[in-house]
């Protein structure tokens, strides 16, 4: 009887746990999420809430794959092959009319870089000091780059004469090799990757200059997660609960880098974790934890500098301006007790 009893009780429970197998499975919303660049320091923002449950907590299982620039992002987000990425919002602008499908275009719903990193390198020997000293130069950069595509933007700000500024393109690899070897005269890329690629290729750092366009008359935004209209419109809280695990992750990234990097290294094991945690740290201090966030918490933007920057950069590169609202939806960020540092 007793066995009978606990054999049926048994039975009972494994059942339940089946049945229930399902439903729980259904509670659970998949994302897939492709970053802007390699699994660097800066991706343990996005690890860390992987690797500590907090995307889990919020009910997602986000998978995160390796991207290869802001406009590959959206654009497989655009193609449905992804449901978020990590864009800058120069990209979404550019991008943003060359989606026929409005239900695919990219909308961001919390901005991780609140100041751009777009940045100019020279090396001192070229006697590259100022933004001026470009004319007559050879710049060097992938066609992709974030920082290039904002260059036209950077020029007009600093009046330059762009016929006096020859480009020439490379793969991203090469790119911090040829500077140093002297095969440009300077390149356009990102502060944080920029700078250690340039170290790790064995320049000192006493003899790098670093034009950021942010203390050159151009200050914007930089990247945001983003996803699709159709995305936000399908599956509101799952935005919603990215949103908060992101936030969650930023803050504790802030308070122990070295942490975030043991995550991007379990992803790549072969990255340096010294270089990797300084830029990680660089990106932290200069990007992330910026004097506006601490005034006015992470994740936000302000409509009308968003809409500046779209309108500016529209014009700069000769296509059609963006609205910020199109660009940016804050009805997902976490409450601003949470993002506040």
């Amino acid at each position: 009887m007793n066995l009978s009893r606990r054999t049926l009780i048994q039975t009972a429970a494994a059942s339940a746990v089946v049945l229930g197998a399902p439903a729980l499975r259904a509670q659970t919303t998949p994302i897939r999420f492709i970053l802007d660049w390699r699994f660097e320091g800066p991706a343990a923002l996005f690890f860390y809430a992987a690797e500590k449950g907090l995307f889990r907590e919020q009910g997602l299982d986000v998978s995160i794959d390796v991207g290869s620039g802001s406009a590959a992002g959206v654009q497989r987000m655009a193609s449905g092959a992804y449901d978020m990425t990590h864009a800058d919002f120069n990209t979404m602008v550019e991008l943003n009319s060359s989606i026929a499908e409005p239900a695919r275009r990219p909308v961001g719903f919390y901005v991780t870089y609140e100041s751009h990193p777009a940045t100019i390198f020279a090396m001192r020997s070229s006697n590259i000091r100022t933004p001026k000293d470009l004319e007559g130069r050879t710049l060097g950069a992938p066609v992709f780059d974030g920082a290039r595509k904002a260059f036209p933007l950077f020029a007009a700000n600093n009046n330059l004469d762009t016929s006096k500024i020859k480009w020439t393109s490379m793969d991203p690899s090469l790119r911090e090799t040829m500077l140093v070897r002297g095969e440009v005269d300077a390149i356009s890329g990102f502060y944080f990757s920029g700078l250690i690629s340039l170290i790790a290729r064995g320049a000192k750092e006493e003899d790098i200059v670093a034009m950021r366009f942010a203390e050159h008359n151009t200050p914007m935004y930089g990247n945001s997660a983003v996803t699709t209209q159709a995305f936000l419109d399908s599956k509101p809280e799952a935005v919603r609960g990215f949103a908060k695990a992101l936030n969650a992750s930023i803050k504790a990234v802030a308070a122990n880098p070295e942490e975030g990097i043991a995550f991007v290294k379990k992803r790549e094991p072969l990255i340096n974790d010294a270089l990797e945690l300084r830029r990680l740290k660089l990106v932290i201090d200069n990007f992330v934890m910026t004097p506006t966030v601490r005034s006015t918490g992470l994740g936000g933007v302000d409509m009308d500098r968003l809409n500046k920057q779209a309108i500016d950069f529209a014009r700069a590169m000769n296509i059609a301006p963006v609205e910020a609202a199109r660009l940016f939806n804050p009805a997902f960020l976490p409450s601003a007790s949470e993002r506040r540092v």
